[in-house]
């Protein structure tokens, strides 16, 4: 109890910084989360991350990372308004505290250089091109927008 806490009300950002400076592990305890931006945070400050393989953490989980496991689906709670058929991972509380109690937190901080490579400004720059030059040649028009110096 004294290891884990858990926030049940909104904390500023400052506040969700010094957080992660004064913790080394972070618990994403969603299912099907998209990509979990508070987890990338936690990444992004060097802390190691438990998180259930499913969803948006596995993008960027180090092998250091922990992931809990589990084994089969449920149906998602009708309150987050999806589809009715939609699932996502059924994990037990019993797993999450046995992989709780097995992980030990990093001995340093540092942001894995392979997350500047993968997420960084100039990555995602060239990612952005590639597709704005693959759906304007898809739409005719890349010659166009090649050759402009903008759209007013």
């Amino acid at each position: 109890d004294r290891l884990v806490k858990v926030i049940p009300k909104k904390i500023s950002d400052e506040d969700i910084q010094m957080l992660h400076m004064k913790n080394n592990i972070y618990v994403s305890a969603g299912l099907g989360e998209a990509w979990d931006i508070p987890a990338f945070d936690a990444k992004l400050a060097g802390n190691k991350m438990v998180y259930v393989g499913f969803g948006g953490p596995e993008d960027y989980a180090t092998p250091e990372d922990v992931k809990v496991p589990w084994d089969s689906f449920e149906k998602v709670h009708p309150g987050y308004l999806w589809e009715p058929e939609a699932e996502w991972a059924s994990v037990r509380m019993e797993s999450f505290v046995d992989t709780l109690k097995k992980v030990k937190p990093f001995g340093y901080r540092m942001v894995p250089i392979s997350y500047a490579r993968k997420f960084g400004m100039c990555a995602v720059a060239n990612k952005m091109e590639s597709a704005i030059r693959e759906l304007s040649e898809e739409l005719g028009c890349w010659d166009q927008l090649n050759t402009c110096g903008g759209f007013g």
